[in-house]
């Protein structure tokens, strides 16, 4: 890990190589994988170290919570760098709830263009994380793509496997495919019933609502 002075910036290693930038109190454990994933500071840079032969290096950052993908950015390595570094964009702002979340994938490459290694990682911008405060209801009105955290530790006892599922109203429920035991996933708004469940039990259920409702002008 790198740390700064300014701001107690903390550099958190991803994965295998891809580096999250955080400012102000980290309120995750260190234990809790979702510390890698949770941004604390949208406007700081993505950083990684650089492999020994690479040249350059190639960042894609895919908005998952609307499916758009960005253009491919090349960072090309300065004599003797040791840390690449490239601008952020924060998904957050293309949403009205303040939330983003991103799928950025790094390459590196050498002088002749060759893959010397491939990371992924996915990036979490939630406006509480950056000293905003949260508002939970068991009832959430929606009305653009949330952010939905889970964690295996939530329990406090071991857990194999965690599960996610969406029954919409009058429907059949409907799995969400989850990675490992921690981590964030994109819900798109419907009206429905989300739940969490840890090696088969129902750890935590929501209803979900989209906002409706008729706009008159008066002139």
């Amino acid at each position: 890990m790198k740390r700064r002075k300014k701001a107690m910036v903390l550099a958190a290693v991803f994965a295998a190589g891809v580096w999250a930038a955080f400012a102000g109190p980290v309120i995750l454990s260190h234990e809790d994988g979702r510390v890698w994933q949770t941004v604390f500071d949208p406007s700081a840079p993505l950083e990684w170290r650089w492999s020994d032969d690479a040249a350059s290096a190639t960042v894609v950052v895919t908005n998952v919570l609307f499916g758009t993908v960005g253009a491919p950015v090349v960072v090309a390595r300065a004599a003797n760098a040791k840390y690449g570094s490239v601008a952020m964009p924060n998904p957050a702002r293309s949403g009205d709830t303040g939330e983003g979340l991103a799928d950025v994938v790094l390459v590196q490459l050498d002088s002749g263009d060759n893959v010397l290694s491939s990371e992924c990682a996915r990036l979490a911008f939630l406006p509480g994380a950056d000293g905003g405060a949260f508002t939970v209801n068991a009832q959430q009105s929606m009305g653009s793509p949330r952010v939905v955290p889970y964690d295996a530790a939530w329990t406090n006892v071991a857990v194999s496997a965690v599960a996610c599922t969406f029954t919409p109203d009058g429907g059949v429920a409907q799995g969400i495919p989850l990675a490992g035991l921690g981590g964030y996933f994109p819900f798109a708004p419907a009206d429905g019933t989300l739940s969490l469940l840890f090696d088969g039990d129902a750890y935590a259920e929501a209803q979900t609502r989209i906002r409706r409702g008729i706009m008159l002008i008066v002139r």
